[in-house]
């Protein structure tokens, strides 16, 4: 008896087991549904694509990792994601005792969202450190940079991989996802997420096809609502104080480790060729910049100034822009060159680095 009702109850679990995949496989061959944007992060988007993002609790978002994006993200292009969910190939967490490591945190600009593989700015900037260094040591750049981050998530991820890579060198490259607006007036330091579980179990059901589908009709019969976001005192994710106090920390975790600690500017102050200031966005954009430089000298540590060499080149942009805190695979070239003379103190001749250019975009 006991054994029939044990293969009656096996037959039930698989029967739900076969429907469940069908229906899956059906899913997925409609294809992944479009979220409409998640008013959480007004000016982030990676919440409405739960295929390729997973939420965390002190983060608020990271990449899955192991995974390909290509086609349908929010900006087109093919992201290779590693096995610890950042950009580019993979890398051990412990240093090699023969070879400089180089660890590179920032948002979009650093993850090189735009750009193909290979040619995001901290990948140039190992290959120039690797051609140009005139003790002819080896080195190895790891990028650490996510798309809209804020200098919260920044000082977060840092505190947490910082002392596991023991890097000697970090650069830091902040600003444009800080100064975003802040939904409902809450700043990204005073946001609470659910707890850890229940984004566990979320994360676990946005990998099914099927799960992100019910989603979307959820959504879709009950749409969230709009953003309040204040437009004649706007909250932005970090104010100032706290934007200039994060970069500070961010130092201080640098000197704990013992590494070398450079803030790079901001690529692109003013509104490049082709777009106006009519929101002020620059004008908030340009105070972050300024702010960068006092804290980087607040804090003892070195300065990059990039923004100067990128005044003088406005092709490195889409003229008219459509993201315009982003630069063209040639910038990135460009960024990583300069970045890589900062590190290894070489002077940095505005005349031979642009009649140079070409043979910049193709170092090797």
């Amino acid at each position: 008896m006991r054994s029939s009702r044990s293969l009656h109850w096996i037959r039930r679990i698989g029967v739900i087991v076969v429907a469940f995949v069908a229906v899956e496989l059906m899913a997925r061959l409609v294809g992944w549904p479009e979220f409409p944007p998640d008013p959480t992060f007004p000016e982030a988007p990676e919440w409405s694509h739960p295929r390729y993002i997973a939420k965390d609790a002190q983060l608020f978002w990271r990449y899955r990792p192991d995974q390909t994006i290509s086609g349908g993200y929010f900006a087109t292009g093919r992201y290779h994601i590693n096995r610890y969910g950042f950009r580019g190939p993979d890398f051990s967490i412990t240093p090699s005792d023969d070879r400089q490591r180089v660890v590179c945190l920032g948002g979009s600009t650093t993850f090189g969202l735009g750009v193909a593989d290979g040619r995001e700015y901290p990948r140039h900037i190992e290959r120039r450190l690797n051609r140009l260094d005139p003790d002819n040591r080896l080195w190895d750049v790891v990028n650490l940079g996510v798309t809209n981050y804020s200098t919260v998530q920044g000082l977060r991820l840092a505190e947490d991989w910082i002392p596991r890579l023991q890097p000697d060198v970090i650069v830091l490259n902040f600003s444009w996802g800080d100064h975003q607006r802040a939904h409902n007036q809450v700043a990204d330091g005073d946001r609470e997420m659910p707890a850890p579980w229940w984004l566990a179990v979320e994360n676990t059901a946005m990998t099914s096809a099927a799960a992100q589908w019910v989603r979307r009709l959820y959504l879709a019969l009950n749409p969230p609502p709009p953003p309040d976001t204040n437009t004649f005192t706007p909250v932005w994710r970090v104010g100032l104080t706290e934007f200039n106090a994060n970069i500070e920390r961010l130092a201080l975790v640098a000197k704990a480790e013992g590494a070398r600690c450079l803030v790079m500017s901001s690529p692109i102050s003013w509104p490049p060729e082709g777009m106006s200031d009519t929101a002020g966005i620059f004008h908030y954009h340009h105070r972050y910049h300024r702010i960068a430089r006092y804290a980087a000298v607040a804090s003892g540590i070195e300065y990059c100034e990039v923004l100067n060499y990128f005044n003088l080149h406005p092709e490195f942009f889409e003229v008219p822009p459509t993201q315009f805190e982003l630069f063209d695979a040639d910038g990135h070239a460009f960024a990583g060159d300069l970045v890589a003379r900062c590190i290894l103190g070489l002077p940095i001749d505005s005349a031979r680095v642009f009649k140079g250019r070409e043979h910049l975009m193709n170092p090797r």
